[in-house]
């Protein structure tokens, strides 16, 4: 039995909407905190918990999801921003199940990682990077946001 936790993949106009409303520092607190914990774990117990994180800025999860003729054409990474396509979840368990992935790729095993602060500055960088690259996809989810954000401000008056 080998106990496997993962920080399941988020589309990157999540990860942008974390860091527009200023709660990326929790978010890699979060990260810091949970790759502590297990690595402190693994050593105090002689375990080997695996900690993979698809949660990151990476060709996986930066595919544009807006703006597509055909909506029900098969996509690599997600249907919509927080459900990714079955391509996706095939492989992350591909990762999960095939053995550790290298250190900084998509699947990083943070019980292993050992440069977290170097590993979330890198995502950090590539997300402002990316952020620059794709200004249209995130402008149309930002969008959507600030709709359903009205619509349920307005349902609450």
């Amino acid at each position: 039995v080998r106990l496997i936790f993962n920080l399941p993949p988020c589309h990157i106009s999540i990860l942008d909407t974390i860091y527009e409303a200023g709660a990326w520092g929790y978010f890699e607190a979060f990260k810091r905190e949970v790759a502590a914990r297990v690595k402190e774990d693994n050593r105090r117990l002689g375990t080997d918990i695996a900690i993979y994180d698809f949660c990151v800025v990476s060709k996986m999860t930066d595919a544009p999801i807006f703006d597509r003729p055909d909506q029900m054409k098969p996509v690599r990474g997600f249907w919509d921003p927080a459900h990714p396509a079955d391509a996706l979840g095939e492989d992350v368990l591909g990762t999960m199940l095939g053995g550790r992935a290298p250190i900084g790729s998509f699947g990083t095993d943070l019980a292993r990682e050992l440069d977290i602060e170097g590993y979330l500055a890198r995502q950090r960088s590539s997300l402002e990077a990316i952020r620059h690259q794709m200004p249209k996809e995130f402008r149309a989810y930002n969008g959507i946001l600030e709709k359903h954000a009205y619509s349920l401000n307005s349902e609450a008056s």
